[in-house]
């Protein structure tokens, strides 16, 4: 698919092709507004072009903020592909970051590839890996008769965490990359991912416009040291990655401590590196 980055009216983005994988979580949304309010870049939302139709796949919460503002274009990106392409990208959207979906949204997603004549073909590592989910959960509902006999069965609902606060399981649909159900008050600073993620895909396009320009002899570069350029900037990438919320951090459990730097969260590589037993660090 050949892709770029446009400005593209919402009156012509189509959502109606079934692409929407969850409804709409109207607090989501209010979020989004208020990022919006305060100028805050917010990733590009992706849309599949069939040389008639701009589907959106990935990006209806953004849409919508969009929507109540009055804002009449958004930043996408744009692949070129069918309507059917569209539906295939769409299950894998959230699958890595936003609003993360519940296991029920995983479970219909599976289970719409699983119907299909073609994507059912698919191994199940395949459609696990697109999906965002465990190989053995795509297997479970494959295989329904074989399921209890695999090792890591699928669940059924999301998980829970204790509320900070009250002690209480709170069923909020917002999940951490573990799929961990993340306290309300630590909302607020998981939205952040959004900020960081943008910077992150900020950098990797100027290191694709640098390099392009330099690899096309473009003499205006010449005195650029690419090496040395491209080593700087994967030291601040490497630094922002860090600065990623990943999971609710597993010394305090989300209440803050020195592990987590009173954040409540821990970055993809400390959270896999502690222990998996809360232990104050």
């Amino acid at each position: 698919m050949t892709r770029t980055n446009k400005l593209i009216p919402l009156e012509l983005i189509e959502l109606s092709g079934g692409t929407q994988q969850r409804p709409l979580d109207d607090k989501w949304v209010d979020e989004i507004v208020a990022l919006l309010k305060d100028k805050t870049e917010l990733p590009p939302v992706e849309l599949i072009f069939d040389g008639k139709n701009y589907w959106l796949v990935d990006g209806f919460h953004r849409y919508k903020a969009h929507q109540v503002l009055g804002i009449k274009k958004i930043a996408a990106v744009v692949r070129s592909g069918s309507k059917r392409e569209a539906v295939w990208q769409s299950f894998g959207a959230n699958s890595k970051h936003g609003l993360q979906r519940h296991a029920g949204s995983k479970k219909i997603i599976v289970e719409a590839i699983l119907k299909d004549d073609k994507w059912s073909k698919k191994s199940d590592i395949e459609i696990a890996r697109h999906v965002g989910c465990v190989r053995q959960y795509v297997h479970a509902i494959r295989c329904p008769a074989n399921s209890e006999h695999e090792e890591e069965k699928p669940v059924s609902e999301p998980k829970t965490h204790k509320s900070v606060n009250s002690g209480h399981d709170e069923p909020i649909p917002m999940m951490d990359m573990e799929e961990q159900n993340i306290p309300f008050d630590l909302r607020e600073r998981w939205l952040g991912r959004v900020v960081i993620q943008e910077k992150i895909h900020q950098l990797d396009q100027l290191k694709n416009f640098v390099v392009h320009a330099v690899e096309d002899n473009n003499q205006s570069w010449n005195l650029l040291n690419l090496t040395a350029f491209q080593a700087d900037l994967q030291s601040l990438r490497n630094r922002l990655v860090a600065a990623l919320p990943y999971a609710i951090c597993v010394y305090c459990e989300g209440s803050g401590c020195g592990g987590c730097h009173a954040m409540g969260f821990l970055n993809e590589a400390s959270y896999h590196a502690a222990p998996k037993k809360g232990v104050k660090p």
